[in-house]
């Protein structure tokens, strides 16, 4: 048996669809859905998750420990093979079959989830590379047959890897210091939405601009300091026919702002919120860092120990600015 661990349910049913109907047998598609939670409460989605220290407060900020990401017993997976789809399933042998890791050059959290699968499960003995340039029939049936030994340079781990803690550490500290300035919202402020309202603000970003002109204005340039990048974060975007994916990642960026009442959308344009406007006012100007995504990319061609020094680094410093600035405020405020 062939086992071909997928990122989402869309993309299994695709790929075994394509290989099935084309009389390549013994053959199963495995797809584990992959966003973080972010409580130790919850038991729904996700094959992961990351551990808050309890009863963080104002003064344990600027806070960074390496989170530990831990692979869930129970999660939401799909096994698609000849039998039809099989939800919630771990029966996978990986000792005895073929495991191929299916790359697509998104920078996805592929890699990340195969890696915490393999530590929950085992590492296979067989791991085979399917290197995936598109979902055409034909390109996904050739890269089936030329895959080949599997090599985690050739994957984007390092990239989502990077990424992955980075964003851990950035909710870990957002959670306790911005929360405070959303009043009754419950949103999870990532860098992409700190990023999207600053780009509002500039008028780098529109509603109309996200659906209608979406390569331009959604390429981040930053400072120049870094190669242009795009979000989300890709190696290799023009190699992969995937514009919906990307648009409809910004678009819930969008709609998560409009939800807490931090942008407004009126016909075809985006505009702050009177909050908004206070929430950008409240953030020392560090917070606006065009360059974040490029500063990853660049982190990720380092080692593992030099990864982690570079975010508690930036991490600390980001913080520990908006700590000392947000005091600044309240003391003037309350004077």
């Amino acid at each position: 048996m062939i086992y071909i661990i997928c990122e989402k349910n869309s993309l299994a049913s695709n790929i075994y669809d394509i290989l099935s109907k084309n009389g390549i047998k013994d053959i199963c598609c495995f797809s584990a859905i992959s966003p973080f939670i972010w409580s130790n409460e919850t038991d729904e989605y996700g094959p992961y998750w990351v551990n808050i220290p309890k009863n963080m407060t104002f003064q344990d900020i600027p806070y960074y420990k390496k989170p530990e990401l831990v692979l869930k017993k129970k999660y939401n997976s799909r096994l698609i093979n000849e039998n039809g789809v099989i939800k919630n399933c771990l029966d996978i042998d990986f000792n005895n079959n073929e495991v191929v890791y299916l790359d697509d050059d998104k920078g996805t959290n592929l890699s990340f989830v195969f890696t915490l699968f393999c530590k929950y499960k085992g590492v296979p003995k067989n791991v085979s590379l399917m290197q995936l340039s598109s979902l055409i029939e034909q390109d996904v049936i050739t890269s089936f047959n030329k895959r080949e030994a599997f090599d985690i340079n050739k994957t984007n781990y390092m990239l989502s890897y990077t990424n992955n803690m980075y964003d851990a550490s950035f909710f870990l500290n957002s959670m306790v210091l911005f929360e405070s300035f959303k009043r009754k919202n419950s949103l999870k402020l990532s860098k992409e939405h700190i990023y999207c309202l600053f780009a509002v603000q500039k008028k780098e970003l529109s509603y109309r601009d996200n659906l209608n002109h979406i390569h331009n204005d959604l390429l981040i340039k930053g400072t120049g300091k870094y190669p242009p990048c795009s979000l989300p974060i890709i190696y290799n975007y023009d190699l992969y026919n995937n514009i919906e994916q990307k648009q409809c990642f910004i678009n819930s960026i969008i709609n998560d702002l409009v939800s807490c009442d931090l942008l407004s959308i009126h016909g075809e344009s985006t505009e702050l919120t009177e909050r908004g406007e206070f929430f950008l006012n409240s953030l020392h100007p560090d917070c606006y860092d065009p360059d974040i995504f490029g500063r990853i990319i660049e982190w990720s061609k380092l080692s593992l120990d030099e990864i982690d020094i570079k975010i508690s680094q930036y991490i600390k410093r980001y913080f520990g600015k908006q700590k000392r600035f947000q005091s600044s405020q309240w003391s003037k405020n309350n004077s």
